[in-house]
């Protein structure tokens, strides 16, 4: 993974995403080198805590002045920063500080830790999975109606305040905008099918939109509540 983080500097250096982003290639205890974002001018830095999982380049990371708060930095050749922007502008997706174009084809997310439980790891009653299930729906709905979609609304990628089960208004993050964008714009990428297991039948490469998006399949094949909801 350490040698793959140095990938992702060299080819910065080599693909600068434009002459006005000037990086501080810097090591950080074998972190990754982007360890600052600019926000109205001023530069925000951050340090990284731990990698999160050995497999993916995803880090946590502490924000210092002005925030002085946990945050999480993931790594990732595509990210839809709008409708990250535009969830989070609901509550509906943890804050999102920054996206650091750091080469032509790699993009830092700096964006704020979120205080919920992914729903894989909860066991949820029936009456809980109903309103989890109503939350989620209600929120792909709203991001529908507004022209976008998620593209990959699993159970990895929901997060739920078991707190705010007891109530009415179960709170949810949706995490992991890789592959969102604009209806009939976005585009699952190329070698979707070879890398995942499961793809419901229909699931093409191409174009996601209402027509053939089916909610993605380790909720259909794995979490039965959401079965038949699309994202």
């Amino acid at each position: 993974m350490q040698a793959h983080c140095k990938s992702i500097e060299a080819e910065a250096k080599a693909k600068p995403a434009s002459s006005a982003y000037d990086p501080d290639l810097q090591e950080a205890r074998g972190f990754p080198f982007v360890t600052s974002y600019k926000d109205n001018g001023q530069e925000v830095g951050f340090t990284y805590d731990a990698q999160l999982d050995e497999n993916k380049l995803v880090f946590s990371a502490i924000l210092g002045d002005p925030h002085d708060c946990e945050c999480f930095v993931t790594f990732a050749a595509r990210y839809s920063e709008t409708v990250h922007s535009y969830l989070a502008s609901g509550g509906y997706a943890p804050a999102l500080r920054r996206c650091i174009r750091i080469s032509s084809d790699w993009t830092a997310v700096v964006m704020d830790k979120s205080k919920y439980k992914p729903l894989f790891h909860l066991s949820l009653s029936m009456e809980d999975e109903e309103n989890a299930r109503r939350k989620v729906k209600s929120i792909v709905q709203t991001l529908h109606e507004a022209g976008f979609v998620h593209g990959d609304v699993r159970d990895i990628n929901i997060l739920i305040d078991p707190k705010s089960l007891e109530s009415d208004d179960v709170k949810v993050h949706l995490i992991d905008f890789d592959w969102a964008g604009r209806i009939g714009e976005a585009k699952y990428p190329i070698d979707t099918t070879r890398r995942l297991c499961g793809v419901p039948t229909g699931l093409r490469v191409g174009r996601l939109s209402l027509s053939n998006m089916t909610m993605i399949w380790s909720l259909t094949s794995s979490c039965a509540l959401f079965s038949g909801l699309k994202s």
